[in-house]
């Protein structure tokens, strides 16, 4: 039986993602900071990012540096654009490989959804931390009007499409604080959510047993946004 095919970065094969992944990690580990990456194969993994069609306008080098991610500095790569370095990292990269050199369509549409809940929940995190929550427990929206379905009526509420939400924060694929950038927004969020959401605390095992609630978002893409990325 034929054997599974090898990644392909670069000229060089990988077996697994993980040896992409640790592969990666050694060269960011090896490059000073400042310094131009060279490792053909770390360049076409970050080539294979879904914005790398904008990085690439006025980039002169791929280097290393620290970057402060909500508060937390973390060594990662930079494209350096104009002079400017600018934090990029490779999860998502990583997600879209497939054997053989090709590469997985990125879904623009489940990331930007992904990026205004995050900032949705940002804005209310002081309402969150309201609620005293000891060791070993967390803070849940009780049913029926869960954190899902009242971000949904809220954007219902709004009228506008979901690509006309501008997020601000951190770079992708990192887990970092994510905000709307427009301030009145978020505070017409805040205001809505603390009208109508009802807080409980939970234990972490039973907060595990919770049902994700399945919302229907798609009426609010009015328009196609940008097309995925082959």
């Amino acid at each position: 039986m034929p054997g599974k095919l090898p990644y392909l970065l670069g000229g060089e094969t990988f077996a697994t993602k993980a040896q992409v992944n640790a592969h990666a990690r050694a060269v960011l580990a090896a490059t000073p900071d400042g310094q131009p990456v060279i490792d053909p194969a770390v360049l076409s993994l970050l080539a294979a990012h879904p914005h790398w069609h904008e990085r690439v306008v006025g980039l002169s080098h791929v280097t290393t540096g620290r970057a402060t991610f909500n508060g937390v500095s973390i060594r990662c790569f930079m494209t350096v654009r104009y002079g400017n370095p600018e934090p990029i990292t490779f999860k998502h990269s990583l997600s879209r490989l497939l054997t053989g050199g090709q590469l997985k369509p990125f879904n623009y549409k489940a990331n930007h959804l992904a990026r205004i809940t995050a900032a949705a929940r940002t804005a209310i995190l002081d309402q969150v931390l309201d609620m005293y929550a000891p060791a070993g427990y967390e803070v849940d929206h009780a049913p029926p009007m869960t954190f899902a379905v009242l971000l949904r009526e809220f954007v219902r509420q709004e009228g506008r499409c979901l690509w006309q939400y501008e997020i601000q924060g951190g770079a992708e694929g990192v887990e970092v604080r994510r905000e709307f950038a427009d301030a009145e927004l978020s505070a017409r969020w805040q205001q809505f959510h603390r009208e109508r959401a009802q807080l409980r605390v939970l234990s972490r095992e039973a907060h595990l047993l919770v049902p994700v609630t399945q919302v229907d978002w798609s009426g609010a893409w009015l328009s196609d946004g940008p097309q995925e990325a082959a």
